[in-house]
Formats: C-alpha cells, sequence, structure tokens
C-alpha cells in the first residue's frame, strides 16, 4: 500500500526509542519494492535510529555487499539484515540458507519481512539462530512497532543490557567485612 509523502510521519519523540549508540550500526535491507525502502527508513528515523540504511535489490546483490565483491567492494559490514523472500534473480530463502550456511555470515541477525505467510518459510527461519520472521504490516504504525521490535532484539543497546557507573556505584556494599576492623 502506498502512502503520499506527506503521509507519513516524522519523529515526534515518542515511545520508541533504540540505542542511542545507534549512529555507526548499519542495516541492509534486500527487497525488490523500493517503496518498502523508503518506508523502512521512515520507520527507522521513527524510533530513534541514526545509524546507516543500505540497500539492494534481489538475492545476488545482498550476496555480492556481503562479500564486498562489484560495487560493494567498500560497502560496511551489515549489523542487521532485513530481507524479504520474494525477489528475482536469487530470492529470500536462497539467499538465507546461504547467508546461514556461511561461517563468514551466520552470526549477522537476519529479520525476515516479508509478505509470505508459506508455512515453509516460516519454518526456514525458525531453524536458524539470529533470525527472526514477520509479516509485512498493513500501517505505517504497525510498521513501527515491528521495525522497534527487530532493533531491540537484534541490536540491542549496552546502555539497556547494562547498567551505568553511577548504577553499579550504588549497589557497592561498603560496610566493613564481618571481623574486619578499619584503620584510619
Amino acid at each position: 500500500m502506498r502512502r503520499p509523502r506527506d503521509e507519513i510521519p516524522h519523529n515526534r519523540g515518542g515511545p520508541f526509542k533504540v540505542n542511542p549508540n545507534s549512529r555507526d550500526r548499519v542495516i541492509l535491507m534486500a527487497d525488490d519494492d523500493l517503496d518498502y525502502h523508503l518506508i523502512l527508513k521512515c520507520a527507522l528515523s521513527e524510533v530513534g535510529f541514526s545509524g546507516m540504511l543500505q540497500s539492494v535489490s534481489n538475492g545476488v546483490e545482498l550476496m555480492d555487499y556481503l562479500h564486498h565483491r562489484g560495487k560493494y567492494k567498500c560497502a560496511p559490514d551489515p549489523d542487521l539484515i532485513v530481507l524479504d523472500m520474494n525477489m528475482p534473480k536469487k530470492d529470500g530463502r536462497s539467499a538465507l540458507q546461504e547467508i546461514k550456511g556461511d561461517t563468514s555470515f551466520c552470526h549477522i541477525p537476519v529479520a525476515v519481512l516479508t509478505t509470505s505467510t508459506r508455512e515453509e518459510d516460516i519454518k526456514a527461519c525458525n531453524r536458524f539462530r539470529k533470525c527472526t520472521y514477520a509479516a509485512k504490516p498493513a500501517t505505517f504504525k504497525e510498521w513501527i512497532s515491528i521495525i522497534d521490535g527487530m532493533l531491540r532484539e537484534h541490536l540491542p543497546s549496552p546502555c539497556t543490557t547494562a547498567p551505568s557507573l553511577d548504577e553499579e556505584i550504588d549497589y557497592i556494599d561498603c560496610r566493613p567485612l564481618p571481623g574486619a576492623e578499619l584503620r584510619q
């Protein structure tokens, strides 16, 4: 479903905030529909992602990107791949198999975001570690929710997973150990 450009909301500082250190994160989207690239870009902005979004339009380009071949020779390594299952040349199913079967890439989280609701596609995704599956949503609000969840799962903030130094200090027990004397 296409939305006129002026209907796509801009970041209003809502509740969806992700890693404040996301500036150096790279998300690679593999989808043959450029409208979805634009929607993803807007949804990422809405949830506070400030990293880089790279785009390819099929599975062959995806693998060229990962292997740094051709025009992707200097491309940055992705921290997350957003993958459509239905693409020309090499579909997402084949690309997913290749990514997760290669020790150079199997550590990269893959978020399958597709119109396909085929049971075998869902099972293929569930077979792999660091792989999630979601159907492409119908509304922009649903896009925001799905993207926010994917980022929280696959690109967690170090700030949300570990306490700050100030919090650590609050938990330090400064009482002397039993039987120990304090020296002045």
